[in-house]
């Protein structure tokens, strides 16, 4: 299990940027951006497993190996699970991976000891 704060906020318009649009392009310019902050959220999240994952694995396998004489070869890892700091996020990352479906595919989530857990 890995702890990781993913306190990335969202980015709304700026207030200048609300004053110049009228109304229903402003909502359309807003959700257009919070989409492109959850996806560039997503991409991080993406590029950070694909950097840790594999050290993480090779100093599990070499700590098993060289503390206890356990033989990793024959296994294969089929899930990383991720905790995140707090429950904002928690929402905010499942709503960035769930923007990003390219990288991401949620196939189930559901409460698990008091908090909720997404399989992606």
């Amino acid at each position: 299990e890995k702890e990781k704060k993913e306190e990335e906020k969202e980015a709304p318009l700026t207030s200048r940027e609300r004053r110049r649009l009228p109304e229903k392009n402003r909502k359309k310019k807003e959700r257009q951006k919070l989409k492109k902050s959850r996806q560039k959220l997503a991409s991080a999240f993406h590029a950070s497993l694909q950097s840790s994952v594999p050290l993480f694995l090779s100093n599990l396998t070499s700590a098993l190996s060289s503390t206890h004489s356990i033989n990793t070869s024959s296994y294969q890892c089929d899930h990383v699970c991720w905790r995140t700091a707090t429950q904002s996020s928690y929402d905010s990352l499942t709503l960035a991976l769930n923007s990003a479906p390219h990288l991401f595919s949620l196939l189930v989530e559901g409460p698990i000891g008091g908090r909720m857990i997404s399989t992606y």
